[in-house]
């Protein structure tokens, strides 16, 4: 037996036979987790987001947290969005109305743009801690899904 082993055509045709056995119990974990990964993680695309073949908004994201960590981070991220929509429409109308007040009173309408200008910058702010906390919600739950784990 030991000269068999000496021998690398040997050494070679039982690592071949093992491999074998071996790789298809691998290969179809492989291919599950691949399914999975295909058909129920989320994935950005622009504005809306991707399950499968499905398009999702923000909104319809609801139903898909189902952990109790991952259903905070949605909530947190959807109360910054809407504060960052409010905040961006005051900016909004602060623009319009320091144009609308420009002719009768320049100083009002110069604070009223500075006001707007800074309800853009709150907006922006908000709008991108949505998104980051989104982010992290998605990344969370698709660790749960492909893992099989719940925090």
């Amino acid at each position: 037996m030991k000269q068999l082993l000496k021998h690398p055509l040997m050494l070679f045709l039982i690592f071949y036979f093992c491999s074998s056995f071996v790789s298809p119990c691998f290969s179809q974990r492989m291919d599950s987790l691949l399914n999975v990964y295909n058909t129920q993680t989320i994935r950005t695309s622009g504005n809306s987001f991707v399950k499968g073949s499905q398009a999702y908004s923000f909104r319809d994201l609801k139903n898909e947290f189902t952990s109790p960590f991952t259903m905070q981070l949605y909530k947190t991220a959807r109360k910054d969005k809407r504060i960052g929509g409010l905040l961006t429409v005051g900016a909004i109308a602060g623009l319009v109305g320091s144009i609308i007040i420009r002719k009768n009173n320049t100083g009002l309408a110069g604070a009223l743009s500075g006001v707007a200008v800074a309800l853009n910058f709150g907006a922006i702010r908000f709008n991108k801690r949505s998104s980051e906390v989104l982010d992290q919600a998605i990344w969370q739950r698709n660790k749960e899904i492909l893992f099989n784990t719940k925090e």
